[in-house]
């Protein structure tokens, strides 16, 4: 195998959480969350929007069975 025909490895991509996503994750966080586990968004956006994701399912069942 010759170095022209060895694929270069691809870059990093780095995606940023933008405002367009931020509000669809406070908003609707059942549609939006799932997009923070494409390639790119880093642990911290993932665990962030899936805490918030969980919260917001435990406070919810929380006040359904509480009241």
């Amino acid at each position: 195998m010759t170095a022209a025909s060895t694929p270069a490895p691809s870059p990093a991509i780095r995606r940023r959480v933008g405002v367009r996503l931020k509000l669809g994750i406070a908003l609707f966080p059942y549609l939006f969350v799932w997009e923070l586990l494409r390639r790119g968004y880093s642990p911290r956006a993932r665990l962030l929007g899936f805490g918030y994701f969980a919260a917001l399912i435990v406070i919810g069942m929380a006040l359904h069975h509480g009241g």
